[in-house]
């Protein structure tokens, strides 16, 4: 290979182990699984095309060479036109933020190495065997590699895929060694298809009052982040918190089996991942698996309100229902503003007069869910009122934010019927002009349909403006918001959040209360 060739060949290695880290995150996103590489991508599907295409348009303008006087010529200045728009692609993508950015893990770093191997590999071998063609079309490989890249990090991660399930194995089976080494150690598990991480971040603060605890972090929720959690318990801590997710049959089960809780919160069942579930009844069955699964020593709550129908289980376990009147812990009288909630706690059979800057008449359920464990864990009643006072608001769960004259709700992380309906009772405490800005809800399975169509005539009951993101699930909420009589005019359409950004200032105004209200899921694609 002459001195050209190799000038060629580190060109395109440096521009390609750059640009694997988006095919890269796209995996880590998905779980590292193969198959995520092919859903939900619609972050992936914005910064991929434009690589894929200057490609495609490169290497079928090669060709063309072969009909000049200087075809060597033409291809230096074709190489050259080819990684100046390579680089704009490559920085314009680098600077537009992600939702969730890519983290360099040790998993990470090992698939994003064995991918780049891959590709060095390939790219050697490719230009060997083009110069066999001549100067001409020794620019091919150039062209070709960039738009490979996504191939090769799925055939990378597909091969890798058995040992890093070993060594995920190995992994979780340590976290089950240090927990079973501190016999001491009160474990307690959350679960629920929504509220589970504020029924954590709640208990938690009730609870280190008195212990030491440990909870799992963000939304580590999952047998890797509830085993990479382990990692902070030591021989001082008191109390471990699980909180618990699942996306199919078995899922609470195998955490349970990492933890085995002593005790157990299930805030509630709504049609959030039904599309894997398959069925509300599979849903709670799963949910309530985690109530099962505690031994006859342990102590289990559920709360009544997130269940439409009365629960009836049978557990080894004592299980006691909250949020009815008449339970171990309840509220009653409760009155709602735009600066929290102020009612009467119901706990241990005193009533106690108590107040929250949360938002949300559904916080007052995770309170009392979180309040009924504290009790049982000798919590005393007037320390778990103070403490709920004071509690923090959790981001992108009604978060309440002040953004120069216009006020803005932030719910964003979840996307469900029960917290669309949270959501806008909150929004109509407020005073001022309503907005809401929402790209609907998804991963339904076939009540996706219906569910926005009934949130587009929900909105329609408090919104003074709807601001709409997407297209599938946006029809739907149109429909629903027209025939509950809402005016078209009050109804904006963006494909994109970002495209609704650049119209704000036309949008809102000083006064206006804005409720970004669900999201789509990190890469979700219609």
């Amino acid at each position: 290979m002459d001195t050209g060739g190799l000038v060629l060949l580190f060109l395109s290695e440096t521009f390609c182990f750059f640009l694997l880290r988006d095919s890269v995150r796209q995996l880590q996103s998905g779980g590292y699984k193969p198959c995520a590489f092919f859903t939900r991508n619609r972050e992936f599907l914005l910064r991929y095309p434009p690589i894929l295409l200057i490609s495609a348009v490169f290497a079928a303008i090669v060709p063309s060479g072969i009909f000049l006087s200087n075809p060597v010529a033409f291809n230096a200045v074709l190489a050259a036109v080819y990684y100046i728009a390579l680089a704009c692609v490559f920085f314009y993508n680098f600077k537009k933020p992600l939702k969730v950015p890519f983290v360099l893990t040790a998993r990470a770093a090992r698939l994003y190495v064995f991918a780049f191997l891959a590709v060095t590999a390939l790219n050697i071998h490719i230009f060997m065997r083009f110069q066999a063609y001549g100067k001409l079309f020794f620019m091919c490989p150039t062209y070709i590699t960039p738009a490979l890249l996504p191939f090769i990090t799925l055939v990378a991660a597909t091969v890798l895929y058995p040992s890093e399930a070993l060594n995920n194995r190995r992994y979780v089976l340590r976290a089950k060694k240090r927990l079973r080494g501190y016999p001491l150690l009160i474990k307690i598990g959350v679960t629920g298809s929504f509220g589970k991480t504020s029924v954590k971040n709640i208990l938690a603060r009730f609870l280190q009052s008195k212990y030491c605890v440990v909870a799992t972090t963000g939304n580590f929720n999952t047998p890797l982040g509830i085993a990479k959690t382990t990692n902070l318990i030591d021989s001082y801590t008191d109390v471990f918190i699980a909180e618990m997710g699942a996306r199919h049959v078995g899922d609470i089960r195998e955490l349970a089996d990492i933890v085995r809780p002593d005790y157990a919160v299930v805030t509630g069942v709504t049609a959030q991942h039904l599309e894997t579930f398959k069925s509300l009844d599979n849903i709670r069955a799963e949910k309530l698996s985690l109530i099962t699964a505690l031994p006859s020593s342990g102590y289990g709550v559920i709360n009544r309100g997130g269940f439409e129908t009365e629960v009836q289980i049978e557990a080894a376990a004592e299980v006691e229902k909250v949020g009815g009147e008449g339970d171990i812990c309840y509220v009653s009288d409760a009155v709602f503003s735009a600066d929290g909630a102020e009612f009467t706690l119901h706990l241990g059979g005193r009533a106690y007069p108590a107040s929250t800057k949360l938002l949300g008449a559904h916080n007052l359920q995770n309170i009392v869910s979180a309040a009924a464990i504290a009790y049982k864990l000798k919590i005393p009643a007037e320390k778990i009122v103070s403490e709920i006072s004071m509690l923090p608001q959790v981001p992108h769960r009604l978060q309440l934010i002040k953004n120069g004259g216009v006020t803005v709700i932030d719910d964003t992380y979840n996307s469900n019927p029960v917290g669309a309906r949270e959501a806008l009772y909150t929004l109509s405490q407020f005073s001022g002009r309503k907005v809401v800005i929402t790209p609907g809800m998804v991963e339904l399975g076939r009540r996706e349909e219906i569910e926005n169509k009934n949130l587009g005539a929900r909105l329609a009951a408090v919104a003074d403006a709807v601001i709409l993101i997407g297209v599938k699930r946006a029809q739907y909420i149109r429909e629903g918001l027209l025939s509950a009589g809402y005016n078209d005019d009050d109804i904006k359409n963006y494909k994109s959040l970002a495209d609704a950004e650049r119209d704000f200032g036309k949008l809102l105004f000083a006064g206006d209360v804005v409720l970004f209200l669900n999201d789509l899921p990190d890469g979700y694609t219609e």
